[in-house]
């Protein structure tokens, strides 16, 4: 269970259309997206939770916001967040270095794992969104503006299995008793596209969760898990040269098992 909620609370940001303009639009955003060597980003995300469990109802509100960036050519990442609740206040840090990703662990202090070029791949937010330009369906909005710059704005609607499928990095690979269309609520996304670049620079995406035992399956226990999770992120500095350097402390980092 705890395993599924993981999975479904990873933030996906994609696009969609149909028909001959949505093949133009896709490939001249596909073909901009192949050229982005570095940027940085800006995230601010918010979880509301309610958990049912015999008759006894918690809820909880999490909010994450953090930033980062990305060298696609050194092969380098990072991500900075600060995570807040009613249990109090986190602060991450995750570097990808190579085929090393480090992050720092609130109880162990820093640690280290081997990663796989498709786990690279997964972290980066300009590829999360290519690797579901062909599953989605995009509505135009119209036109809109993203701190000055003109953008085609997007309603973007992902088909549910493929869009889990591809989180998961299994095609579709889905577990049997898992109803995606039940567990997804409603999922909405808008994308905001530079009308020059074609680059994604802006992505709001809402969601909302139903898991218990008719949508998960997989527990005896009559728990119920409502989640809707709000997150805007923008992205910059396109090709600009980016700074990622890995803290002093981290260079002793403790090994863990690799990611696969």
């Amino acid at each position: 269970m705890k395993k599924r909620l993981f999975l479904l609370m990873v933030v996906v940001l994609l696009l969609f259309m149909t028909g001959c303009e949505k093949t133009k639009l896709i490939d001249k955003i596909s073909d901009a997206s192949a050229n982005i060597d570095s940027y940085t980003f800006d995230m601010d995300g918010t979880i509301n939770m309610k958990v049912s469990l015999e008759g006894i109802t918690q809820t909880a509100v999490t909010r994450n916001v953090g930033s980062g960036a990305v060298d696609v050519n050194a092969r380098q990442m990072m991500i900075k967040s600060t995570i807040s609740s009613d249990q109090g206040v986190i602060d991450s840090e995750v570097y990808i270095i190579g085929d090393t990703l480090y992050s720092k662990d609130p109880i162990q202090g820093w640690v280290k794992q081997a990663v796989s070029a498709d786990v690279w791949n997964q972290q980066d937010q300009i590829q999360k969104q290519v690797d579901l330009l062909r599953n989605s369906k995009i509505k135009k909005l119209g036109d809109d503006t993203v701190n000055g710059i003109p953008t085609i704005m997007l309603e973007v609607i992902p088909d549910t299995k493929k869009l889990v499928g591809l989180i998961q990095g299994e095609q579709l690979n889905l577990p049997a008793d898992v109803d995606w269309n039940k567990v997804f609520k409603n999922i909405y996304i808008k994308q905001w596209i530079d009308k020059d670049t074609y680059y994604p620079i802006k992505s709001q995406t809402t969601v909302g969760l139903l898991l218990n035992k008719d949508t998960v399956g997989g527990t005896a226990q009559d728990v119920e898990v409502e989640m809707n999770i709000d997150i805007v992120m923008t992205m910059d500095n396109f090709n600009r040269p980016v700074e990622i350097t890995l803290p002093d402390e981290a260079l002793g980092a403790a090994e863990v098992a690799a990611l696969i």
